[in-house]
């Protein structure tokens, strides 16, 4: 929606538009069972510039088995693109 207000729609267009798209359902959303992880390697956030936080043992039961899940950020300082 950033993109939109960029490319000077006015706020409250957009939120109409959304409104009207939510409202006759042209966007659908998946639910737990149905959905994909998106396969993130490590290598790939860390040549982002994210950094490992830590791991979450066990943390989501997908598939009949238990993952990890590993938690990177990166500082406000850190990013060297806009902030939306």
């Amino acid at each position: 929606m950033s993109r939109l207000t960029e490319m000077g729609v006015e706020p409250f267009l957009t939120a109409s538009a959304v409104d009207c798209v939510i409202a006759q359902r042209l966007v659908r959303k998946l639910c737990e069972y149905c959905r994909e992880a998106y396969p993130t390697t490590k290598e790939m956030l860390e040549r982002l510039g994210f950094a490992c936080e830590g791991t979450v043992r066990r943390a989501g039961f997908r598939h009949g088995q238990w993952h990890d899940m590993c938690i990177y950020g990166m500082l406000r300082q850190e990013w060297g693109g806009t902030i939306a």
